[in-house]
């Protein structure tokens, strides 16, 4: 696949020109603030690439833009590129994701509208696979509610479970018997002087310097449902 490299002077011009219309994005969120022109967008909004645009990233990735993969969270997000016939995955933050900065040419017309189409079909993609996962939070929420309202066995999270769908889950009040030995290093005269310096504080500092712990063991003495 050829691409085509616009010059640098006319690179520079992108999302300048008042008729330049683009889909801007909240730098902070990620949330898409619609189809804008430069004199339209808010203060600090990051004008995207158009799908079929040649764009550079970060110097380490260059290919035609098909779009951000959903769903976008921001700062950082997914962009999804096409280079050769492959495509390819980069999570970069969206404030640098500035056309003005990552365009870098254009393509054939023929070329674009078939990456154009591409994008459209990500996007219907990564949508119902969010639809999907909402309906089945849903479903698994309403089946928990329904459990629990009609005092079913744990057979019913089994039952979850080999579905591949999360069971039920209780808050439990764990007793663990613990025994360990840490290691201190400590000046002293004698035996008694140096056993005389062990204190609480001394040993306590060592449980949160995991290279202290010589040995470790414990052993569950209760489990109680809250």
């Amino acid at each position: 696949m050829s691409i085509a490299v616009q010059s640098t002077t006319a690179v520079s011009q992108v999302g300048q020109d008042a008729s330049d219309t683009r889909v801007y994005r909240d730098p902070a969120t990620g949330r898409d603030l619609g189809l804008l022109s430069p004199a339209q967008a808010p203060e600090g909004a990051t004008p995207m690439p158009r799908p079929g645009e040649v764009v550079s990233i970060a110097a380490t990735a260059t290919g035609q833009w098909i779009g951000l993969a959903e769903p976008i969270a921001g700062p950082q997000v997914t962009v999804r590129l096409l280079n050769q016939g492959e495509v390819s995955t980069h999570l970069v933050p969206i404030a640098d994701l500035c056309a003005g900065k990552v365009v870098v040419g254009q393509q054939d017309e023929a070329v674009t509208q078939a990456v154009r189409a591409l994008s459209r079909a990500y996007e219907v993609s990564d949508r119902s696979h969010i639809q999907n996962e909402w309906w089945k939070e849903s479903l698994v929420e309403d089946a928990h509610d329904y459990a629990n309202a009609n005092d079913l066995c744990p057979r019913f999270d089994e039952f979850m479970i080999e579905h591949h769908l999360p069971g039920r889950t209780y808050g439990h009040t764990v007793d663990v018997d613990v025994e360990l030995t840490v290691q201190l290093i400590i000046d002293g005269h004698n035996d008694d002087h140096v056993e005389g310096q062990v204190d609480r504080e001394s040993v306590i500092g060592m449980l949160t310097a995991p290279d202290g712990i010589e040995s470790l063991s414990f052993s569950v003495r209760s489990i109680e449902r809250n």
